[in-house]
């Protein structure tokens, strides 16, 4: 880890217990059946952590690269407990997405903070 994750680590931290909400990732475990070969979901495990509050794309990106108009933004810090990954779900108060992109912040191996677009 670079001074500069550990910087940014702790400051987004910081940011995020002030004016974060909570947000909760959905992972599904699966396990392999050896009697019948086959991988069956076992069950999801939700973890909330704090991000930013889902925002818009400006007009100007909605279409580019996959943007639909629909889309939401977050961030979330890099020391979460989980990688975040496409295809996740996301729980925020009522409303639920799928992780449709994901670019991660870093100036060294560890991860500072990942950009989500979250799609309905």
């Amino acid at each position: 880890m670079t001074v500069l994750d550990e910087t940014l680590i702790l400051e987004i931290v910081a940011v995020l217990a002030d004016v974060g909400t909570d947000m909760s990732f959905e992972t599904l475990t699966e396990t392999y059946d050896p009697a019948n070969g086959l991988v069956v979901e076992s069950s999801v495990v939700s973890t909330t952590v704090k991000a930013a509050p889902p925002f818009m794309y400006e007009d100007q990106v909605i279409g580019t690269n996959g943007i639909q108009a629909t889309d939401v933004q977050t961030i979330i810090a890099g020391n979460v407990a989980f990688t975040p990954l496409i295809g996740m779900d996301v729980v925020w108060g009522a409303e639920a997405f799928t992780i449709t992109h994901i670019t991660k912040y870093a100036s060294g191996d560890d991860i500072a903070a990942y950009h989500l677009r979250l799609s309905h």
